[in-house]
């Protein structure tokens, strides 16, 4: 099956068709550095997801775009890169309605994915 998530960034939400991270999204992202640091021997994969607007093929690359940038958000707060990778699924997967502009706004956001086991540290999976 899919790997388990390990943090889903609640508010770390994206303005329509953007990808660049807003200043309110910092103190979620904080908690994400926090969590990294944490567990140190966890690969992270950073999924991106868009609400239904637009096509499918256009999302999916706007949600790759918006996990990427969280990716060199993170690395900029000094995670080490080679523990992350990015991955847009675009709008395949919504928690929310696509019907209201509510269930859009939470649609549009960023989950970190555990990539396997964690070893060595005792983490928790």
């Amino acid at each position: 099956g899919c790997p388990p998530i390990l943090l889903t960034l609640t508010g770390v939400h994206f303005k329509f068709d953007s990808s660049a991270i807003e200043p309110a999204s910092e103190p979620i992202l904080g908690q994400a550095v926090a969590a990294l640091e944490a567990a140190p021997a966890v690969q992270v994969t950073v999924v991106g997801h868009t609400d239904s607007v637009g096509t499918e093929d256009y999302n999916v690359h706007l949600s790759d775009r918006r996990a990427k940038a969280v990716v060199e958000y993170l690395v900029g707060q000094g995670v080490a890169a080679h523990r992350l990778s990015a991955e847009g699924r675009g709008e395949r997967e919504p928690v929310q309605s696509n019907d209201t502009a509510a269930g859009r706004y939470e649609n549009r956001r960023v989950e970190l994915h555990t990539n396997g086991a964690a070893r060595g540290n005792g983490t928790p999976q």
